[in-house]
């Protein structure tokens, strides 16, 4: 049986992980608790584009196939902006010289930034470097929420 133990990373933050491997990360913000999508200390590869399609206005959210942009296009086709959330923060390298979006995905708890606003209106992002953040849907806004 493998061993599973959790790391108290500070008071926010806190890691699982299973025979020595992160399986988890999770945040703590006003006693609520949102697992967040897990990253490994490895630096997850780059598996080439990703889609996500918001499912209360139908807008896809395509992360092209360099990993770094992020395009917006309406249920009709139409491109709505594309950004690159790295440069646009001017994040820092971390970990790799090419930082990619390895996934992105569905805000689900106001906790994770409650200054933004609705969770609804953001996606979540990770990059290969272990940075994440979130990304305002509506107008490509990335507001960076740290790294591992």
């Amino acid at each position: 049986m493998k061993q599973v133990r959790v790391i108290v990373v500070g008071i926010a933050a806190c890691l699982v992980t299973v025979g020595g491997v992160v399986t988890a990360r999770y945040i703590y913000r006003r006693y609520q608790v949102q697992l967040l999508p897990p990253v490994s200390p490895q630096r997850e590869p780059f598996s080439g584009p990703l889609v996500y399609k918001d499912p209360d206005s139908g807008t896809v959210l395509y992360v092209e196939s360099d990993g770094r942009h992020v395009a917006s296009i309406t249920r009709d086709g139409t491109l709505l902006w594309n950004r690159d959330p790295f440069k646009d923060e001017k994040l820092p390298l971390y970990r790799t010289n090419t930082p990619q979006i390895v996934y992105i995905g569905p805000v689900k708890s106001k906790s994770v930034a409650p200054a933004l606003g609705e969770p609804k209106e953001y996606v979540w992002i990770a990059f290969n470097s272990s940075q994440f953040g979130v990304l305002r849907i509506r107008d490509g806004y990335f507001e960076w929420l740290g790294q591992d």
